[in-house]
């Protein structure tokens, strides 16, 4: 973690999955690329403080950040259909 806000998010997912008061921070983390690894900078994540993290394919468009991802999203900023 390389950062934290001081602000608090509730996260709901899956089969009513709830995590509460998860502080929104800054983070870094090494990825494996086709060319190699990178450091990937993940600025406005719920931390939760332990294994992996998930990220959204409409969140990543959102951002313009097309060669991250292999699977496009119908649509962005509403309900994302994959």
């Amino acid at each position: 973690m390389l950062h934290k806000t001081g602000r608090f998010v509730d996260i709901a997912g899956i089969e009513n999955h709830t995590l509460n008061d998860l502080e929104i921070v800054t983070a870094a983390g090494v990825v494996s690329t086709t060319t190699g690894q990178a450091i990937l900078i993940l600025h406005q994540y719920a931390y939760l403080g332990q294994g992996k993290t998930i990220h959204s394919a409409a969140q990543i468009e959102h951002y313009k950040i097309k060669s991250m991802i292999n699977l496009k999203c119908l649509v962005v900023n509403r309900l994302s259909l994959l």
